[in-house]
Parts: C-alpha cells; sequence; structure tokens
C-alpha cells in the first residue's frame, strides 16, 4: 500500500484526480477535527480501492476510539449541480460533524458522504437522516440524500458509500418524488438497472405484467399499478387501501380480479419477486 505522503505527491501530479477531505467530531463535545495522517491515508487507499492492512486499519481506527469492526452506515448528501461547488459541500461537511458526535465526513467527487457509527450512539437511522438533512439544511430541489444499508466492517466503506450515492440515481430513475433515498429500498431496482445488462433482460419481464397492461387499456382500469402497490405493501390489505385511498372491500375484489386476468400466485414468494423484478425492469426500459 502506497504510504500516505506517496499518494498525496501522486494526487499533486494529476489535475484529474481530486483528493478527499476528512472532518470529524472527535468527542461528543463536538469539537471538529481532521484526521489522523494514518487514518487518512487508510481511508484514502479504500476510496481509491487499494488493499489495506487489517492491522493498519484497527490500529488507526483506535486512534478515534472506533473499531474495524462495529456497526456503520454510509449517509451522502449528492448534488444535482453539474458542477457542485467544492466550498459549499466543505462547509455541510464541517458543520454536521460539529453537531453528530462519532460522525466522519468525507468531502469527495462532488458528494459529502458522513460514515456514523451506529454502535457509538444508537443512532434511530430515519432521526439520524433527519438531523444530517437539519444540519446541513439540504436543498431538496438541489441536493438529495441517499442512504446505504448498515454494515459491520469499516473495510467496507467503498462499497457502502457507492450505495449510498447509488441509491440516489436509483431514486430518481423510480419517480418516487422523495429525496431521501434508502438503498435497502431500492434493491431490486439495483438488481435489474445495475447488474444486468437492461435490454438483454426485456424478454424476462413476466408476461403477466402485459396481460394487465392489456386488461387495463381494454377496460380503462388500472390493475398494472394496482398489483405493483400491493406486492410493495406485502400484500396488506389495509396499507395497499391507505397508499391508493380505497376501501378495503375494493382491495379485495381488485386481487380477485387481477389473479382472475393474470393467474398469478401471490402466494408463491419467488413469483412476487419475479414481478417485482419485472416492474424494476419496466421502468428503466420505460415500457
Amino acid at each position: 500500500m502506497q504510504s500516505h505522503n506517496e499518494r498525496q505527491s501522486n494526487l499533486k501530479e494529476s489535475e484529474e484526480i481530486a483528493r478527499p477531505v476528512f472532518c470529524r467530531a472527535a468527542d461528543l463535545s463536538g469539537c471538529v477535527t481532521g484526521l489522523p495522517a494514518q487514518l487518512q491515508g487508510i481511508i484514502e487507499a479504500i476510496l481509491f480501492e487499494e488493499s489495506v492492512s487489517k492491522k493498519g486499519l484497527e490500529a488507526a481506527l483506535g486512534d478515534i476510539g472506533w473499531k474495524a469492526r462495529a456497526d456503520y452506515m454510509c449517509i451522502s448528501i449528492v448534488s444535482q449541480e453539474k458542477t457542485p461547488d467544492a466550498k459549499t459541500l466543505l462547509r455541510i461537511s464541517e458543520t454536521v460533524c460539529e453537531k453528530l458526535p462519532n460522525t466522519l465526513g468525507i468531502t469527495y467527487e462532488g458528494t459529502v458522504t458522513f460514515v456514523c457509527n451506529l454502535n457509538r450512539q444508537n443512532w434511530n437511522v430515519p432521526r439520524l437522516v433527519q438531523r444530517i438533512s437539519e444540519y446541513a439544511h439540504v436543498n431538496t430541489s438541489s441536493q438529495q440524500i441517499g442512504v446505504s444499508t448498515p454494515f459491520d466492517n469499516f473495510e467496507d466503506l467503498i462499497s457502502h458509500r457507492k450505495n449510498s450515492i447509488r441509491a440516489v440515481a436509483l431514486g430518481a430513475l423510480s419517480h418516487n418524488g422523495e429525496w431521501v433515498h434508502y438503498f435497502d429500498e431500492l434493491f431490486l431496482d439495483y438488481l435489474a438497472i445495475d447488474c444486468v445488462q437492461v435490454n438483454a433482460m426485456r424478454p424476462t419481464i413476466p408476461h403477466e405484467l402485459y396481460l394487465l397492461r392489456k386488461y387495463d387499456e381494454d377496460n380503462g382500469t388500472d390493475l398494472l399499478r394496482f398489483m405493483r402497490v400491493y406486492l410493495e405493501n406485502e400484500r396488506s390489505i389495509t396499507y395497499t387501501a391507505r397508499d391508493l385511498g380505497i376501501h378495503k372491500n375494493t382491495v379485495v375484489n381488485r386481487v380477485s380480479k387481477v389473479e382472475e386476468e393474470s393467474k398469478i400466485d401471490f402466494g408463491n414468494p419467488q413469483t412476487r419477486l419475479r414481478i417485482l423484478l419485472g416492474y424494476a425492469l419496466m421502468d428503466r426500459l420505460g415500457i
């Protein structure tokens, strides 16, 4: 692994590679500081997808009272502007780290990512996201928030940072109208969009979805959308009725109609997964 000084030298020689900027809340007093040089070098190596020493990582994290194996989460503020202002992003990082203890801020590639140590603070994730958005004064017209799934090994930082950023892009494709996007809620979209050649997957879209679309076109109904809401609510009659603004009896009747027209077996978990993946593919292909 390159030393921190070697990496600094290499980065200065290349104008194409931007160097990440770090800040952290050192303790419960909210004192914002930079990272120790050793830890900064190791995190840079992780961001550049270089190998790191487990022993070195443990020692470097120990300098700020963290451990390699703990519960972490990445929360990224992603600017929708073509050329995000670096000073603004750094100010956001410093402001949030000043108010949230045991949080490490990484300003890099037009994005601010907060690495939160969940063990040290016992954070409630929705509340944590809310506080970050409040402290950062997130402008929802030009900034979006992406949230990774929790992870228990600091070595996995790069993957989960990418997933928090990816969640914003996936949320935009799903047109869900939200400005906070959780990767775990968009995982099926990720499988359908990022993990496969989308056009090659067109033939795998379940035929049942086309049957329902044809029925809707012929009868002026909206069973295709209804089934998606029903499945995304895990077949809950109550929640489906709430989200669609219809009576519970109407939900029951529409489920029967969907089963009659499409022959879908809602009791089969593999079928439900296949149908939800089909919806994600249709979103991506615009069909």
